[in-house]
C-alpha cells in the first residue's frame, strides 16, 4: 500500500472572502435561530418550575436577548469578532421586515393596532396566537443584542489592555 505524502491531501483552505460569508451566516443563524431556541427553552423551564409571565419570554423576549448577550461576548473573547459581527443585525431586522409585510394590508389602512398587538404586545394576538413574536420579534432582538454585546466586548476588552 502506497503511503499518503501530504501533498496528496486536498486543500481544505478557503478564501478569505469565503470564510467571512461563511462566518457572517454561522454568527447570524447563532444569534436569530440560537439565541432564540436556548432563550425560549430557558423560559419553558422557569414556567415548569412554576414561574408563571416571566420576562423571559414574549414580548420582552429577556431569554434570547440575554443568550444572544452571553454568545456575542463569548465569540468576541473567544474568536476575536471580525466587522461581520457588527452586521448580524441586519439579518434579524430582514427577518422582522418580511414578517411585517404580512400585515400589509393594516399598513395600508393606518392600523397599526393589530401588527402591535402581534408583534410587541402580551396580549391581544389573536388568530397568529403570538407566533409573530416569536419569529420575527425575538430573533430581532436578539441579533441585535448579539452586535451590541460584540461591539461592547470588544471596547472593553481594548481599554484592558
Amino acid at each position: 500500500m502506497k503511503e499518503r505524502s501530504q501533498n496528496d491531501l486536498p486543500d481544505l483552505s478557503f478564501n478569505p472572502k469565503i470564510r467571512s460569508i461563511i462566518r457572517y451566516v454561522a454568527e447570524a443563524i447563532l444569534a436569530t435561530v440560537g439565541a432564540v431556541v436556548v432563550g425560549e427553552l430557558i423560559a419553558l423551564l422557569a414556567e415548569t418550575m412554576g414561574q408563571k409571565d416571566t420576562p423571559l419570554d414574549g414580548p420582552t423576549f429577556l431569554g434570547p436577548v440575554l443568550v444572544a448577550l452571553i454568545l456575542g461576548c463569548f465569540v468576541d473573547f473567544r474568536f476575536r469578532h471580525t466587522k461581520s459581527s457588527y452586521w448580524v443585525w441586519v439579518i434579524g431586522l430582514l427577518i422582522f421586515v418580511v414578517s411585517l409585510l404580512d400585515w400589509k394590508e393594516s399598513i395600508r389602512a393606518g392600523d397599526w393596532r393589530p401588527i402591535w398587538d402581534n408583534f410587541f404586545s402580551r396580549s391581544g394576538c389573536g388568530d397568529s396566537e403570538c407566533l409573530y413574536e416569536l419569529t420575527a420579534t425575538a430573533p430581532l432582538y436578539s441579533s441585535v443584542t448579539y452586535s451590541l454585546a460584540v461591539l461592547l466586548c470588544h471596547f472593553l476588552r481594548l481599554s484592558r489592555r
